[in-house]
């Protein structure tokens, strides 16, 4: 009787965990493509991968760095000032994002 009880607890454990953790691998996995597209200069691939990404995973910062990075490579300054804005409303306390939010200023011509 312990012993059937304590295999249901462990199953029970087991599929709490995987479910936990399954979001974030595939979040990891979609994040290193995206990182690839960008890291091979693929601009405009990484800014679409990114946007499609970001409404899939709202909760992400890091799709949201990429497509703002990819912009500011591509010079579509305006939209990069967009995509800032609105990643900021999510992410208020991203230090990297701010950090972005210079150059962004910058390429469009504010203080």
């Amino acid at each position: 009787m312990i012993e059937h009880r304590r295999a249901e607890f462990l199953a029970t454990a087991w599929l709490v965990m995987f479910v936990s953790i399954g979001p974030r691998v595939v979040e990891a996995a979609d994040s290193a493509q995206l990182l690839l597209l960008f890291r091979t200069g693929k601009y405009a691939e990484c800014v679409e991968a990114s946007a499609k990404a970001i409404g899939e995973s709202e909760f992400s910062e890091t799709y949201r760095l990429l497509k703002l990075r990819s912009e500011l490579e591509l010079g579509r300054y305006a939209d990069a000032a967009e995509t800032l804005d609105a990643a900021l409303k999510k992410f208020s306390s991203s230090i990297e994002l701010r950090w972005l939010g210079r150059d962004v200023a910058r390429f469009n011509g504010q203080p």
